[in-house]
């Protein structure tokens, strides 16, 4: 039979829980708490070892899967740890009584579930029995489902909160792990100072395995945020105008996500970009070069410490002049994911276009580069520079090249390109002459897909990727002469 493709469920497997394990982000890490050692004692609490969250509500939550592995499943495949198993049949016999909320319809899956109210008793006998307590905790997220700054969502409810004091009284070294699809209030970091806190995302039906090869050190955690982790809630620029029910408030203007933080002065909890690792990194020989119209970056980075491991290397562009219009402090340009063992030095190498250093001037309707100094920053996050080099540019308007995920506002912005798009659906027989009006662009330009994957999702096969891209080669070539005019 032709074209038959076999998948090798084992291959699709590993690489799922290779995913789970380097998306993990350790947050916290106080002597070494992690990773567990071999033959060491833990007790698990929280209902989610038994019913993790493998997604969030909508579509994502209704794929059915064979088996959703949780942590606990993790742990006990591993064979590196003793449980306490007798907790855990508390929990299961507990469970018995108190069964996991679906809720009823699309997205009414409650954020949190009923949680265990364990007495005094059951906690310290708990503690008797091991020296490591994990604590769980859930939420999901998903569509048709927004968070509110409320207990059993953003906030820990009360009986969350009494189980992290229970278990903060009888164990030297609690790890607090959150499966959850978003970010939670983290004030309770100050509260119970515990050992080890790491973020374990909702990992899908291998989550609970990625997550366990993470916490027994059989893999060092990678994963860095990609949100920063306010302090208090009044500090997310959203919170003033959160929830209005007609219309939405970009009220930190140019400075999304991160942007915000180091402009306004904010200082996070935990900023974009930050995650910890078993092992330590060292970047020297920064090297900042101008080629073809590239400004080549390289890097030294070396693995100063005993564990071999994934990192991931963090490039920002900061303006050191004074603009003409405001500009974020600084932006992430690029960054890239090396494996090191212990010891070892690889040199990391950027290629950034002048687009990298352009921004857009709404008076000229044009994309702009300015006269000045550029730092090169190589940075543990967004608001810690580890090394920094110096280029400078010279000034001039910018033509932004289309890239292959692009969006149709970006392509529109060039009339000969939108003409050539036209065409082109008409060459393919996605459309006809007589369609190409006024209706068909309102029809897509509101799309919020990428060019590309609307077309995949329209054209019932009749636009390959390769034709596409041929286009898009084709359209950047216009680009390239128009700037050169």
């Amino acid at each position: 039979m032709k074209n038959q493709v076999v998948l090798d469920w084992d291959q699709y497997v590993a690489l799922a829980r290779q995913t789970v394990a380097e998306g993990c982000v350790l947050l916290e890490n106080k002597d070494q708490a992690l990773p567990l050692v071999k033959d060491e004692k833990v007790a698990v609490f929280g209902r989610i070892q038994n019913h993790y969250y493998k997604s969030g509500t909508g579509s994502g939550g209704m794929v059915n899967v064979s088996k959703v592995y949780g942590i606990v499943d993790g742990l006990r495949e591993s064979g590196q740890v003793i449980l306490d198993e007798e907790l855990i049949r508390i929990y299961q016999d507990w469970e018995k009584t108190h069964p996991f909320n679906e809720g009823e319809g699309w997205g009414n899956e409650p954020w949190c579930q009923e949680e265990m109210e364990l007495t005094d008793e059951v906690v310290e006998a708990a503690g008797k029995r091991s020296e490591t307590a994990i604590v769980i905790i859930g939420r999901t997220a998903g569509e048709d489902k927004d968070a509110s700054d409320t207990k059993g969502s953003y906030q820990l409810t009360d009986v969350e909160e009494d189980l992290l004091t229970k278990v903060r009284k009888n164990f030297d070294k609690m790890i607090v792990l959150l499966n959850v699809g978003g970010l939670l209030d983290m004030s309770f970091t100050d509260r119970y100072q515990p050992e080890a806190v790491m973020y374990v995302w909702q990992g899908g039906m291998v989550g609970g395995l990625g997550t366990a090869d993470v916490l027994t050190g059989a893999v060092s955690p990678s994963g860095h945020l990609t949100d920063t982790i306010a302090y208090k809630v009044a500090d997310y620029p959203s919170t003033p105008y959160f929830g209005d029910p007609d219309k939405n408030y970009y009220s930190e203007d140019i400075y999304v996500g991160y942007r915000y933080y180091e402009k306004k002065g904010i200082q996070p909890a935990y900023p974009f970009g930050y995650g910890l690792s078993y092992t330590s990194f060292e970047y020297e020989h920064l090297a900042v070069s101008e080629e073809n119209d590239h400004t080549i970056v390289t890097v030294d980075v070396t693995n100063t410490g005993a564990v071999a491991a994934k990192h991931v290397v963090e490039l920002f562009i900061e303006p050191k002049m004074k603009t003409r219009l405001p500009r974020p402090v600084r932006e992430l340009k690029a960054f890239k994911k090396i494996f090191l063992q212990p010891g070892e030095k690889k040199q990391v190498c950027f290629s950034l276009e002048r687009r990298d250093f352009a921004y857009y001037d709404p008076k000229v309707k044009d994309w702009v580069i300015e006269n000045g100094a550029y730092a090169i920053e190589i940075c543990h996050d967004s608001m810690n520079v580890a090394v920094s080099a110096e280029i400078t540019k010279s000034g001039e308007k910018y033509l932004v090249p289309l890239g292959y995920d692009c969006g149709f506002y970006e392509m529109f912005q060039y009339p000969e390109v939108k003409k050539m798009f036209y065409e082109f659906l008409v060459e393919q027989g996605l459309v006809t002459a007589d369609q190409v009006n006024d209706n068909l662009e309102k029809g897509i330009i509101w799309s919020f897909w990428a060019v590309r994957s609307y077309l995949d999702m329209n054209s019932n096969g009749l636009i390959s990727f390769e034709a596409y891209n041929r286009f898009i080669d084709r359209a950047n070539e216009v680009i390239k002469k128009m700037k050169a005019k």
